[in-house]
């Protein structure tokens, strides 16, 4: 049984949107979604720095919750893992919905949700009730979220002859262009490339996890929380 490093120091999802409709550019295709972040001023995907002790899932979880401003949460149900906990590379095998270990992608994980759910204008209220509460850097690492069509990120990596050094730019799904951060475009590629061998795109596709709109209240109960500055914040339960 092959494994990889289990001291996994980075963890990410890339999220996926079965079908997105741009009203400006009047396409509706199968996206990807990426945050810009602060530090970089790239767009990357969601994930960070695994804690210690932490499971690399739950560093996924935190990541999302995190970084989308407490617009995305993730449940353990709805992603596919290309890494267990112990560091076993797992895929998804289209033809009998099984895992299998296959030497290939780690760290990472993947999922899809149906179509036109994440919202922007959520991502900036949350956004604002989170520095107005002036918390930590965690919780303000990102400015911007933005869909890109995956015909277009394929595009863009044959237009720059994918080089894994620098950062990719590529049209995001209103027509602007934008950079994608290197390690996510190289992550990006390697999915594709694996999804000639799994139909894993295909397979999440068809199977597009529900969402659930709700809106955090902290109750008298739970004042003394410590994550109390998240009330008022809408969450979508993925």
């Amino acid at each position: 049984m092959e494994k990889v490093n289990v001291n996994i120091i980075r963890v990410g999802v890339i999220i996926c949107e079965q079908l997105y409709y741009d009203k400006i550019t009047n396409r509706c295709r199968f996206a990807i979604v990426l945050v810009k972040n602060t530090k970089w001023s790239t767009y990357m995907d969601f994930g960070g720095t695994r804690e210690k002790n932490e499971k690399p899932l739950n560093t996924m979880m935190r990541e999302v919750q995190e970084e989308s401003c407490n617009m995305i949460y993730i449940s353990d149900s709805s992603v596919i893992r290309t890494v267990d906990d112990q560091g076993n590379k797992l895929y998804i095998d289209n033809k009998n919905n099984k895992r299998n270990q296959i030497n290939s992608i780690n760290r990472e994980y993947i999922m899809c949700y149906k179509s036109n759910v994440i919202d922007h204008h959520i991502y900036n209220k949350n956004k604002q009730i989170i520095e107005n509460a002036t918390m930590s850097n965690s919780w303000n690492e990102t400015v911007e979220i933005k869909r890109f069509f995956i015909g277009d990120i394929i595009l863009g990596l044959v237009i720059n002859k994918r080089d894994e050094h620098n950062d990719l730019l590529c049209k995001a799904s209103d027509g602007s262009d934008n950079y994608i951060f290197h390690e996510t475009a190289e992550m990006i590629h390697n999915f594709i490339n694996y999804n000639e061998k799994t139909n894993i795109f295909g397979f999440i596709q068809n199977n597009p996890v529900n969402v659930v709109r709700k809106v955090v209240y902290m109750d008298d109960k739970n004042k003394s929380s410590k994550f109390k500055f998240l009330n008022g914040t809408t969450m979508l339960v993925i």
